[in-house]
């Protein structure tokens, strides 16, 4: 685990340093216990976490929750102790049906992923919740809000004392959104954006990329509103799909210069396509039907 920023007080961030399959690592602290935002890629960086965790603690009782169940952000959390993990029934429900398959697709993007993955079981889960949970970690109340968008299960960790907001994959630092599979859905994206803005946060901390301000909520939100714009306008021009996604993703690119996931704009533009014509009454079908990572 890399060394720890303080981004607010009671509140410290290990940073992925953009480095691919590690999400920035979040721990919130009270007088009577601390949470753990995220956990890493399989049970040897779960249990780095957790050995940092138990120093910081301090004696003092650990939690744990995770903003969606992809691998690199929660597989690491069968490290942690069976009491520990709090998680919105979405998530586990969505962890319950697609981990196994994520678990072998992630295992076979390189040996340095196979290698992290190895003897990776899911955590039991403690506690499940429904839409909105709160804890009070001893002067520290920190707020979980379920959102779905990026995935089935999304959720938001939210500290209202301090205005610190964890978004998960939902915001990223100079990364395009990724419109994983058919529980993806960038209209959906775009109203929960809206709904983090509302909460009015002073320190954005992303599940990818450098720790920011709100401003990176609106930047996301304005690039997924151009998009669909955009796919709109190609849908009504009956644009064929290969030309629409060509189109679109060279624009994107011109758009936003320096922004990474440009390998997931196909998938996201398909995406986008697929709820047009199914908002006009035609089915969408090719991988934009199911554009899983």
């Amino acid at each position: 685990m890399t060394s720890l920023h303080q981004v607010a007080p009671n509140i410290l961030v290990a940073l992925d340093r953009r480095v691919p399959l590690v999400p920035n690592i979040g721990i919130i602290s009270g007088t009577k216990a601390i949470l753990v935002v995220d956990v890493g890629l399989g049970r040897e960086n779960g249990k780095r976490v957790y050995q940092a965790a138990l120093r910081i603690a301090n004696g003092r009782r650990i939690y744990l929750t995770t903003t969606h169940f992809h691998p690199e952000h929660s597989f690491g959390a069968s490290a942690f102790p069976r009491a520990s993990l709090i998680m919105n029934a979405a998530q586990l429900d969505e962890l319950q049906a697609k981990g196994p398959a994520y678990l072998e697709l992630f295992r076979k993007i390189g040996p340095a992923a196979q290698s992290a993955l190895v003897d990776t079981v899911p955590a039991e889960t403690a506690v499940v919740y429904r839409h909105r949970h709160i804890i009070d970690l001893g002067g520290t109340v920190v707020e979980l809000r379920e959102v779905p968008a990026h995935t089935r299960g999304d959720q938001v960790i939210f500290v209202p004392e301090s205005r610190v907001l964890f978004t998960g994959d939902l915001a990223e630092t100079r990364f395009f959104p990724v419109l994983v599979d058919k529980d993806s859905n960038g209209s959906r994206w775009i109203d929960v954006l809206g709904q983090l803005i509302a909460l009015r946060p002073a320190v954005i901390v992303p599940g990818h990329g450098e720790v920011t301000d709100r401003q990176l909520l609106d930047d996301v939100r304005e690039m997924l509103i151009w998009m669909r714009a955009e796919v709109d306008r190609a849908v009504e021009k009956c644009l064929p799909t290969e030309t629409m996604v060509a189109e679109i993703v060279a624009a994107a690119r011109r758009r936003y210069p320096g922004w990474d996931n440009g390998q997931y704009l196909s998938y996201d533009v398909l995406s986008f396509r697929n709820d047009a014509l199914a908002k006009n009454g035609e089915s969408g079908s090719g991988p934009g039907s199911d554009n899983r990572k």
